[in-house]
């Protein structure tokens, strides 16, 4: 098992880089005595950990919305499609009931980006419809739907 601490210092990634031998500064800067499982200091910026990090904030997100739309089990994996059966009530707003950001919003690429990619994940023949979830954090979690113009079924 690999040691917990280590004496206070740099990270051991820093110390191991090729940054550190050329005499450059490294991209690892955090100093610390507490070593994380995978033998950097806990905070530490290099490219690695930073994905790892990245990729378990992108899961336990995926858990929370699959628990809240009635999933029950494993969590599927991103890449594939699983669709939950919702009943929903409307309230319709139109025109200058709308604001003006939330129009922005929805005509950003990054907005029409996410929305194609949930259409990717929808299999041939199926009649699920494309659906952007955001999680807010404590303002709570959203999901953005496009109503197609031919009506849902």
């Amino acid at each position: 098992m690999n040691a917990v601490t280590q004496e206070m210092g740099l990270c051991p990634c820093v110390v191991q880089s090729e940054e550190w031998s050329l005499g450059l500064r490294p991209s690892c800067d955090v100093v610390g005595t507490k070593l994380s499982k995978y033998g950097h200091l806990v905070g530490c910026k290099c490219r690695p950990c930073l994905g790892r990090r990245n990729k378990r904030s992108g899961q336990r997100t995926e858990a929370k919305r699959h628990r809240r739309l009635g999933g029950q089990g494993q969590t599927p994996r991103d890449e594939l499609a699983y669709s939950y059966s919702l009943n929903v009530t409307t309230e319709d707003k139109h025109g200058q009931q709308i604001p003006q950001n939330f129009i922005r919003f929805i005509e950003l690429e990054w907005t029409r980006h996410a929305l194609r990619q949930a259409e990717k994940k929808i299999p041939v023949g199926s009649d699920a419809q494309p659906a952007l979830v955001l999680d807010c954090g404590r303002k709570g979690m959203w999901m953005l739907m496009p109503v197609p113009e031919k009506g849902l079924r």
